[in-house]
């Protein structure tokens, strides 16, 4: 809405001529005493060709008219303050607009005003010094086409790209295939020229399995009279062993040429085996050494940790360089925790690594269920558990390799010298050589014997009897390591032909 200083001249003075009139009239009704007197205004009479941009705010006077006369007259002539009021003074100088408002756009000329997005002219209108804000339909199609070109771009690229991995996609398999085709060329260049006796030794592995593999996998001469596999046969011929002389808490005796359990007492029992342990990591070890010749470092690490458990030990010292063929010696005759854990971190690089080598053989014989081991040495945990039986068919893999047995029938072996043994450490299977003089109906070839305070004292024993069967012997929880001597003694001489 238009105010005052919006009108032009003509406008402007019929304005303030009938605002001129107003003011008599009310003059004279106030001097009548039929009205109060109103705020005056003060107003130009005479207004400029041309109406300001800026008027200044009109100027109010006040005075107190002289208290009117009661009106006596009729009441249709009387006209009161309401109505005077609402009629004459009820807004203010800028609200009344004339009987027909006329509006005019600027001409086409003038800068444009960035901060409206509109053009602005000379003789625009102005309401409070601030141009008048219009939307500018041009700005919003630029705005629109930006946007518009922006998706556009996107949407072809992401097209393009779409279309450039589906190519190469199919593609792939041409480019693999030429690949292939290449490398086969190459790999067959490459067997030209070696040497027709070394390509027939190679037959055909690759490197990594020639790391792998361990030169000391030769089967021993008891292989062939054991039975296939680590599963054992209960038939019901199962013989309770209820002799007083077998004092031990566990045992089993089974027929290695048929996996018969022959006799038992609690062999399903799963206990703690002690050293016993050794015998699977003398396995897992040999199975995965490809130079005996090698030399390991004895450790402080290790040291502290056989001093502060006192553990058995073959006696090495720290900074001693031990060759691995010992290692595997000490690991078994004195039951040596040090030989045993310097074996493991030299095979697997760390003794939790070698643990799970230990556990992938025991899954891969079958017997996972039962068995579980948590350190190659046998030191009590919970974690670290098997039963007779197992412990029966851990000691038939490990006789099944010729390495093997020949460190599990031992006697006494004398170490390599060392920097405070120049001569070297005599070691020895104490088991074997206290056994051999007993009447045990046959020769025991192989032993190992364990310790704890939760399983006392524990063996493993491979017998050949005197007519000629293999039997494998496993007890435990016997109150001293010559009761457990005794045990197998008794039950070769009771069960076996």
């Amino acid at each position: 809405m238009r105010g005052f200083r919006d009108l032009d001249p003509e406008q402007a003075e019929q304005v303030v001529s009938s605002r001129s009139r107003k003011k008599e009239y009310t003059e004279e009704r106030v001097a009548q005493g039929r009205s109060r007197a109103p705020m005056i205004y003060t107003l130009d009479t005479a207004p400029a060709e041309e109406a300001p941009r800026v008027a200044a705010r009109p100027r109010r006077d006040y005075y107190a008219p002289e208290e009117p006369e009661e009106y006596d007259g009729p009441e249709e002539e009387y006209y009161g303050q309401e109505y005077y009021e609402q009629e004459y003074y009820g807004q203010e100088e800028d609200a009344y607009e004339p009987e027909e408002e006329e509006y005019y756009e600027p001409e086409e000329d003038g800068e444009y005003d960035y901060r409206y997005g509109r053009y602005a002219y000379e003789d625009e209108a102005y309401d409070d010094d601030r141009p008048v804000r219009r939307r500018n339909g041009g700005h919003r199609l630029r705005l629109f086409l930006t946007t518009a070109a922006i998706i556009t771009l996107l949407i072809v690229l992401t097209a393009g790209g779409a279309a450039v991995i589906t190519r190469r996609h199919k593609a792939a398999p041409e480019q693999r295939e030429e690949h292939s085709q290449a490398q086969q060329g190459a790999n067959d260049v490459e067997l030209e020229s070696i040497p027709a006796e070394e390509l027939e030794a190679w037959n055909g592995k690759t490197e990594e399995e020639e790391t792998v593999k361990s030169p000391y996998m030769k089967p021993s001469a008891d292989k062939e009279a054991f039975f296939d596999g680590y599963a054992m046969k209960s038939t019901g011929g199962v013989q309770e062993i209820t002799d007083e002389e077998v004092q031990s808490t566990y045992a089993v005796l089974v027929n290695a040429e048929t996996g018969e359990i022959i006799a038992g007492r609690q062999a399903d029992a799963v206990v703690s085996p002690a050293s016993m342990t050794k015998i699977l990591t003398l396995l897992v070890a040999v199975e995965h050494l490809t130079d005996l010749d090698e030399t390991v470092t004895m450790t402080q690490e290790i040291g502290e940790l056989v001093y502060r458990k006192d553990l058995s030990a073959v006696g090495y010292q720290v900074g001693d360089e031990i060759p691995v063929r010992d290692l595997l010696y000490g690991t078994i005759l004195p039951s040596g925790a040090d030989a045993a854990m310097l074996l493991a971190e030299h095979v697997a690089g760390s003794e939790e690594a070698f643990v799970e080598m230990m556990n992938d053989r025991v899954a891969e014989m079958g017997l996972s269920s039962t068995a579980h081991f948590s350190n190659p040495v046998g030191i009590y945990d919970e974690e670290n558990h098997c039963t007779m039986k197992d412990m029966a068919m851990i000691l038939k893999a490990a006789v099944e390799n010729d390495l093997c047995r020949e460190v599990l029938n031992t006697r006494i072996y004398t170490t390599a010298p060392t920097q405070n043994r120049p001569e070297g450490i005599e070691i020895s299977n104490w088991f074997l050589r206290r056994i051999e003089d007993k009447d045990c109906h046959g020769e025991v070839i192989c032993a190992k014997t364990g310790f704890v305070d939760q399983s006392g004292c524990c063996a493993a024993s491979y017998q050949i009897s005197n007519d000629g069967g293999h039997y494998l012997c496993v007890t435990g929880d016997a109150w001293s390591s010559w009761r457990a001597i005794y045990d197998h003694v008794r039950i070769y001489d009771m069960y076996t032909n």
